[in-house]
């Protein structure tokens, strides 16, 4: 078993979670679109075409069909600039910064509409609110967007301070005073630090400032707000001392920050014989049991479809550690593995709507890991099974959307996703390899206590794979982890807790020594506790 996990990989998985700035334009370039989207189909053809006259109508039907996907908007408010449709721009490149705050290339073409119709004041506190980026972990392709960033604000700031009788925002402000930061929750005393047993917790509040909000931050993320300042972001604590920053900014770039500690305590379990917690084969009848369902792809009966070279051998590591007694809870009745084209859509669909939802009640816990390609089509993104057809993914392969309804339909009040998915077109012949990503929140409907979602990597980042690891880095960390390294304290046990700081911090430090920054992300909520592994201990 660890002999396995030390033998080859050298492939990069990457999740497709978070719409990214200028790489996702050429993705859509290569993938072509189901036939249910007709309509944003027909409007991308012309749009790349340059026909912009003709893509407007396609659009504007696209955006009707999906009024909240930022892409298709950006993509119509695009076409209104390239006609020269100014003030329909910004209203719709208004509308995309909204749904989505951290798109800052929407934010850039927003702050050029209002360039346009020559209203550089706001023009530039767009250009502003983009001055960070050089502190960003970005990728090449983003290099382009820095540049036009500075050429707009020297253009801004030149036509701001010869525009007569136009005082220049870049040395005069409207608004001085700061934004108003007040913490609802979690409750805190003052002077005194919280602590806390469980993992996930809630963080609302609300801003008020006299003029509009540009951005609201907790630890340097985005979080939405809505029109009176009020927002709210599960949390997930670290193991130990946890320092939370919330910050705001108006418009005017005024800001201000709080901060709150909560000690994370982890919840350590009775020294008791693996057997009596192992499942129903040592226990009573109705004892709780596990369950699990393991899938790695490799390869792909569409041709077009590049094969992976490690992901089938991550899924067999994941399902030997899950189903070993030394290290496991599950038994090899009670998970099922699918390799290459056992993989099927139908095979997937089946275990999901069938298997799980007749075996699994509610006291009973489900552990879930993929490995393969996703990628993005027409506002979704997918998993691509083994028998899926490209150019069809929306017909064939499995979106996040059903996938989120499928685990809702699952009884089991706890059920734990792992996700090391690939969204690259194409591999490089070198010992180590990166891919971007695409979507941040792969089952934004997936909600609940006890429901978990841990990817390789966020949503703006890289993920590394490497040669010597025969594994994704994510993938290398987690079976290392659940094998006993991930025991903070010492008790034979691991916990989702302990799982998830040792498989961020090794993640991160071993993409680090390579010049790479990735990222695990968590994301659900659920109480401190959830065994996930055993180990002998010497």
């Amino acid at each position: 078993m660890k002999n396995g996990i030390k033998n080859s990989v050298k492939f990069s998985r990457e999740r497709n979670f978070s719409l990214p700035a200028l790489p996702f334009c050429l993705l859509l370039l290569v993938m072509p679109l189901p036939v249910y989207a007709s309509d944003i189909a027909t409007a991308q053809r012309h749009y790349f075409a340059g026909q912009y006259a003709q893509a407007l109508p396609y659009f504007i039907e696209a955006v009707a069909q999906q009024p909240d996907d930022p892409m298709r908007n950006y993509f119509m408010g695009m076409t209104h600039f390239k006609l020269k449709q100014y003030e329909a721009a910004k209203n719709v490149f208004e509308k995309v910064v909204k749904l989505k705050p951290d798109y800052e290339l929407a934010r850039l073409q927003l702050a050029r509409a209002y360039y346009e119709t020559g209203d550089y004041a706001w023009a530039n506190v767009h250009l502003m609110h983009l001055q960070d980026i050089h502190t960003k972990e970005f990728q090449k392709s983003d290099f382009a967007m820095i540049q036009a960033v500075a050429e707009w604000r020297d253009d801004v700031a030149t036509k701001t301070i010869a525009s007569p009788g136009v005082p220049s925002p870049l040395v005069q402000k409207e608004d001085r005073t700061p934004p108003e930061i007040a913490v609802l929750r979690p409750e805190t005393t003052r002077g005194l630090q919280s602590v806390r047993y469980e993992t996930g917790i809630l963080i609302e509040g609300f801003v008020r400032d006299a003029s509009p909000l540009m951005w609201v931050r907790i630890n340097g993320e985005n979080v939405n707000f809505d029109e009176s300042g009020r927002f709210s972001k599960n949390w997930f604590l670290n193991i130990g001392s946890n320092t939370i920053k919330i910050m705001a900014s108006d418009i005017y770039l005024n800001t201000a920050e709080t901060s709150l500690v909560i000690d994370k305590k982890i919840t350590t379990l009775p020294k008791i014989p693996a057997e009596g917690i192992s499942g129903p084969a040592a226990g009573a009848k109705d004892a709780p049991r596990r369950y699990g369902v393991v899938i790695g792809i490799g390869n792909y009966q569409d041709r077009k479809i590049p094969s992976l070279r490690y992901t089938v051998a991550d899924a067999r590591a994941m399902y030997e550690v899950l189903t070993d007694p030394r290290y496991g809870f599950l038994t090899p009745a009670n998970v099922r593995l699918l390799i290459d084209r056992e993989a099927s859509t139908r095979n997937i669909r089946t275990l999901f709507d069938t298997w799980l939802k007749d075996k699994v009640r509610a006291k009973d816990a489900v552990i879930i890991y993929f490995a393969g390609h996703g990628a993005p089509e027409a506002g979704r993104t997918y998993w691509v099974t083994h028998d899926a057809d490209i150019e069809n993914l929306y017909g064939t392969a499995i979106s996040n959307d059903s996938l989120s309804e499928m685990l809702n339909g699952i009884a089991s009040k706890t059920v734990i996703v792992f996700l090391d998915s690939c969204y690259s077109a194409a591999t490089v012949n070198r010992g180590w390899h990166t891919r971007s990503l695409i979507e941040k929140d792969p089952f934004k409907d997936f909600k609940g206590e006890g429901r978990v979602v841990i990817t390789s990597s966020n949503g703006k980042q890289l993920s590394l794979e490497i040669q010597a690891y025969g594994h994704g880095v994510f993938t290398y960390h987690l079976i290392q982890g659940l094998m006993g390294k991930a025991d903070q304290d010492r008790d034979g046990y691991i916990i989702l807790d302990e799982i998830w700081d040792y498989v961020k911090s090794n993640v991160k430090d071993t993409a680090r020594q390579f010049g790479v920054h990735q990222t695990p992300i968590i994301d659900g909520r659920h109480s401190s506790g959830i065994l996930l592994s055993k180990y002998p201990q010497k």
